[in-house]
């Protein structure tokens, strides 16, 4: 997968671009199912054989995404590459697939030594339901990728966050102590320590801001390593 940098937005999209694609992988279990139901009730009722057609339409539309992520997927070259990475949609799949369409259709036609639709339920409910199964879980596993990859673009900034907090929290401990021994020579000067009180008060001025600079930064340092799973 190609480089991004952290806080693109392309990352964001993939990972909804491909949580829409395997809901839609999802969707056609469903639609199978429905075409072999409403096929079997057209035999009785031709009423229902819109409704079958409908379902098959549906199927085979999404189908084409599935087939073509890139041009009826409308899908980008991050996410093209976590489903080519992960193999998330294979060949075979896509064969189970297209089989599927034809038998249903040769079923609707009533073409002769078609399946019919008692004998295409066997295979919606077996080899079709595997294999859409198999397709989802490719998809998850890209999603997961990409989240991977989010993780990884997160690393080189956390660690710089982490040396800017310790080199913060050095520098406040500095100045307290740079106060602190200002403080003491005042006390021993008497009249004469005036300018020392005055660093006095301005390092341990500074030392509190950079304490309150440091606990704001630490804490966008949390919100970060917290989000996009790192």
């Amino acid at each position: 997968m190609a480089e991004t940098n952290l806080g693109n937005p392309d990352l964001n999209r993939v990972e909804r671009d491909l949580a829409d694609l395997m809901n839609q992988a999802g969707k056609m279990r469903m639609l199978s199912h429905r075409t072999v139901m409403f096929g079997l009730l057209s035999q009785v009722d031709p009423r229902h054989g819109q409704s079958r057609d409908a379902a098959l339409s549906e199927f085979c539309r999404l189908m084409a995404v599935l087939s073509e992520p890139k041009t009826a997927g409308k899908l980008g070259p991050l996410a093209l590459s976590a489903l080519t990475e992960v193999t998330a949609i294979s060949g075979a799949h896509l064969e189970t697939l297209r089989q599927f369409s034809i038998l249903a259709q040769a079923a609707i036609d009533g073409r002769k030594g078609s399946e019919t639709f008692e004998e295409l339920g066997d295979f919606v409910g077996g080899r079709l339901l595997a294999d859409l199964n198999s397709i989802v879980e490719g998809v998850q596993r890209a999603i997961e990728h990409v989240g991977k990859r989010r993780a990884d673009a997160k690393r080189p900034l956390i660690s710089k966050m982490e040396t800017s907090l310790n080199q913060l929290d050095r520098l406040a401990k500095s100045l307290q102590i740079v106060a602190t021994n200002a403080s003491i020579e005042a006390q021993r000067a008497g009249d004469a320590g005036r300018g020392f009180r005055i660093i006095s008060e301005e390092m341990r001025n500074l030392s509190q801001q950079s304490r309150s600079q440091a606990e704001h930064l630490g804490s966008l340092f949390e919100d970060v390593t917290h989000s996009g799973g790192v």
